[in-house]
């Protein structure tokens, strides 16, 4: 009984051009999750930073004012996240509003 002779066969998805392609597509993929955690953390921001911004009296006027300003630059910072994901083709939510 003779044994076949095996030998090894690269298939084209082992290849390293298929192999780099693939880890390309999920460095895309990944850095755009980090982008929309960074777009929520914002909105978070903002959101706390408006709710103190309207605390009245409980909070220093200086508090206040500086939240005021950080809420709106936080919008303001997250919507350019936003478009400038959309300008490059990334998979993006709307961005609404501070309010919840």
């Amino acid at each position: 009984m003779t044994l076949p002779q095996l030998t090894l066969v690269h298939s084209a998805a082992d290849s390293p051009a298929a192999r780099l392609s693939r880890l390309m597509v999920e460095a895309h993929q990944a850095a755009e999750e980090q982008v929309k955690a960074l777009e929520d953390a914002l909105l978070n921001v903002a959101y706390m930073s408006a709710e103190i911004a309207q605390g009245g009296d409980v909070y220093p006027v200086g508090v206040r004012e500086l939240c005021r300003r950080t809420a709106e630059e936080s919008v303001w910072k997250a919507q350019t996240l936003e478009s400038i994901q959309r300008q490059n083709g990334a998979r993006v939510r709307p961005i609404s509003t501070v309010e919840r």
